[in-house]
């Protein structure tokens, strides 16, 4: 499911990558979380794989981020973009265990 899913979202990339860009440019969260979301607002049946590979990995990613931000070392963290927006969202899930984040 997640693969035929993958596929339409091929198409959508194609007329709207433009938009994508300029959203990802301007550090656009909403429009880049609207992109993000699209397939799973179109299907709920995507709910399972989304809570699998997007959500529960951002729960997991925070709290290595989290050991990172306790010690004294540097950390480049590269994760995608769909990782970073929306409630559930690294960034979000950050926030709410009181670090201060700020979009550069």
């Amino acid at each position: 499911m997640f693969l035929v899913s993958a596929f339409g979202d091929l198409e959508l990339l194609k007329g709207e990558i433009n938009e994508i860009l300029k959203a990802w440019d301007k550090g656009d969260t909403k429009t880049m979380e609207s992109f993000v979301s699209k397939s799973l607002q179109d299907d709920l049946r995507m709910l399972p794989i989304y809570e699998k590979l997007i959500f529960e990995r951002n729960k997991n990613i925070a709290s290595k981020i989290e050991g990172y931000l306790k010690t004294k070392e540097h950390y480049f963290v590269v994760v995608g973009a769909a990782h970073l927006v929306g409630k559930d969202g690294i960034i979000e899930i950050l926030k709410r265990k009181g670090y201060l984040v700020e979009q550069l």
